[in-house]
């Protein structure tokens, strides 16, 4: 999972990832982060390639795989960091 540090955009495409899990398929999930269904299938699948592994199971609703459950709690934890730092710099 290293390699997904280096990944462009790292804290959206994470952001993106927490988010998905029960909706209803990409299409919606899109929808509901204000994106187009591309835009987040190219996202899904960066972060899976560069995982190695597949993170969200394409079923209906749209589940998180355990190797999903793992980078959804590295990206919180990012997540975290990230929005603590902004704050330190406001």
């Amino acid at each position: 999972m290293a390699a997904i540090s280096n990944v462009r955009n790292c804290v959206e495409r994470h952001s993106c990832l927490v988010r998905l899990s029960g909706q209803r398929n990409l299409c919606a999930a899109a929808r509901n982060l204000g994106t187009l269904p591309a835009t987040l299938t190219h996202q899904l699948h960066a972060l899976e390639r560069a995982a190695g592994v597949q993170l969200i199971e394409r079923t209906s609703p749209l589940s998180v795989t355990p190797a999903g459950t793992a980078l959804i709690h590295e990206a919180e934890h990012l997540r975290s960091l990230v929005d603590a730092v902004q704050s330190s710099v406001t």
